[in-house]
């Protein structure tokens, strides 16, 4: 399977505005199994569907309320929090998706909105001076309007739904902060699902895993002696 992602976040002193897209091709069948008797795992190779993908285009808006909390260095590591603390962060989540099985002559793609309200709570252990465990998670609620298109050659059926989704992330990130150089990792789950109809169900887990490491350059004479003007 393979996962591309691009977000941008930008912060309005406790507001947070963040844009992101996604991409997921290379689905398999997991269960190859009980559509193939003769399967073997491991010797033979999963149902694949490599034409199947899903983009995600999304925004969120965020307001931190613990304004000693530092939310930046979680996100983007271009702060140093020395005071173990936490906050509870209230976001509105509102993304365009769309998933699409892309074969010749048949159709086969749903189009979704999605808005959801999720209170997230991060807390930031500082474990050293230099050391710090920041975990989070955040339960949500929210709506899918959904278009689904599927049929073969000139025969579609387009079908409309509201659906009530729910979703639980949440993550941990171990790093080392320091005036020159920061590292670590960020490990994230999620889970999110919403029922088709009385005895159906539709579920989309993800979990990864993301080393990072920074090294921070002084600024530039110019600008230090605008801001610091006395150091001159």
């Amino acid at each position: 399977m393979f996962f591309y992602g691009l977000s941008v976040q930008f912060f309005l002193g406790r507001w947070l505005q963040g844009l992101y897209y996604s991409k997921v091709s290379g689905y398999y069948v997991r269960n190859t199994k009980d559509f193939a008797q003769n399967w073997i795992e491991g010797s033979n190779p999963y149902i694949q569907f490599n034409n199947l993908f899903s983009k995600v285009y999304g925004m969120s808006t965020s307001y931190v309320f613990n304004p000693n909390f530092s939310y930046r260095n979680i996100v983007y590591q271009n702060e140093w929090q020395k005071i173990s603390s936490g906050s509870l962060i209230g976001s509105l989540y509102y993304d365009y998706n769309i998933f699409d099985l892309n074969e010749v002559d048949v159709v086969n793609k749903e189009k979704f909105f999605n808005i959801r309200l999720a209170p997230m709570y991060y807390y930031t252990f500082v474990l050293h001076d230099n050391w710090f465990l920041s975990a989070n998670l955040s339960p949500s609620l929210g709506l899918r309007f959904s278009k689904t298109e599927s049929g073969v050659d000139d025969n579609i059926e387009i079908e409309n739904n509201t659906y009530v989704t729910r979703r639980l992330g949440g993550g941990i990130n171990l790093g080392y902060s320091s005036k020159r150089v920061i590292y670590g990792l960020n490990i994230s789950f999620s889970a999110d699902w919403h029922n088709e109809d009385d005895v159906s169900t539709t579920e989309n887990d993800q979990f990864y895993g993301v080393p990072y490491f920074g090294y921070r350059f002084g600024p530039p004479k110019v600008l230090d002696k605008i801001f610091h003007p006395n150091r001159y």
